[in-house]
């Protein structure tokens, strides 16, 4: 996939490597239109879920400028950080091998899963592509889906919301994808053709796509509760070419489903009541609790929040 920029003028490209630098992220919506705009692409449906905006959320928060300006300030080394990843997952698509395999034995698969655990991975699930899944306006490459998660630090959650907490969410996010982008290297050397899913943002909805591949189930606070971590984790996904992935059993979680429908911990210690105990329909089909703008903001302005992912009864 040839990149947009390396057709244009140098002034235009040595002012765009300028931009790249200070601020990564400011070149996102272009990496994500070439993969829109790339032949084999997978787009969202005409009635894709929105994606949510974190700095949208921050813009609209009613405080002082200066308190704006001190919080992006203080964000800035870290999005910087960030974003460098976020476009390297999507702009490395054109490393895929020209004639890739498709087909994993057992014995390259059990490898697969030991790097990532070695890497700080906790939990593996794979699943087909919920097409349902993926944002509006958004694309993927692959219909095969290896769906990834890394435990956040449980007395640091605890610890919510606090600068203490919102530093520890956010090396997360970090660490997550530079392991997702070391997979996606190690899948590529290996012959097969991959598309990483960057935590932060992404092309789809991972809880949805976690609870697919048999790893957990979506509580009422959007967030995937598995048995490992309950909601104490981030989530990321490979996208593949791979045919025989294992098949997800996703009757398995039942329990975590029936407990969460009763309990409504969530609900009731949301500090912006952002969490709805009946579910807001969308046009995709898929069912939400949560008021995005409401809760984004508050998480924004409030350290990375994190309070429902503290209170959940299986953080406990």
């Amino acid at each position: 996939m040839k990149h947009l920029q390396d057709s244009r003028p140098d002034p235009f490209r040595a002012e765009m490597k300028i931009k790249r630098w200070i601020m990564p992220l400011s070149v996102l919506g272009e990496a994500e239109q070439e993969l829109f705009n790339h032949a084999d692409c997978i787009p969202a449906l005409k009635d894709g879920p929105e994606q949510f905006s974190f700095s949208g959320a921050s813009a609209q928060h009613q405080g002082s400028r200066r308190s704006l300006r001190m919080r992006t300030l203080r964000m800035f080394p870290v999005m910087r950080r960030l974003g460098k990843d976020i476009i390297a997952s999507l702009e490395t698509v054109d490393r895929n091998p020209t004639k890739p395999k498709e087909i994993v034995t057992d014995e390259f698969l059990r490898e697969f899963e030991e790097q990532a655990y070695s890497l700080g991975i906790g939990v593996i699930g794979y699943t087909d592509l919920p097409r349902e899944a993926v944002f509006k306006d958004k694309a993927v490459l692959f219909d095969r889906v290896i769906v990834l998660a890394m435990e956040m630090d449980k007395d640091k959650i605890d610890a919510a919301p606090s600068v203490e907490t919102m530093h520890m969410v956010m090396d997360t996010y970090y660490r997550l994808g530079q392991t997702v982008n070391v997979l996606v290297d190690y899948l590529r050397e290996q012959g097969y053709a991959v598309q990483g899913g960057h935590p932060m943002g992404g092309q789809a909805l991972y809880p949805l796509m976690g609870e697919k591949a048999g790893m957990g189930y979506h509580g009422r606070h959007g967030m995937l509760i598995t048995p490992q971590f309950g909601p104490r984790q981030r989530l990321a996904a490979i996208y593949c070419n791979i045919k025989n992935l294992p098949s997800a059993q996703t009757d398995q979680h039942t329990g975590i489903a029936d407990y969460c429908e009763r309990c409504g911990r969530c609900i009731s210690t949301c500090p912006v009541k952002a969490i709805y105990e009946k579910p807001i329909p969308h046009k995709s089909g898929i069912l939400t609790h949560i008021d995005g703008g409401r809760c984004f903001q508050y998480f924004s302005n409030n350290y990375s929040c994190s309070v429902c992912v503290k209170e959940c009864f299986f953080n406990k």
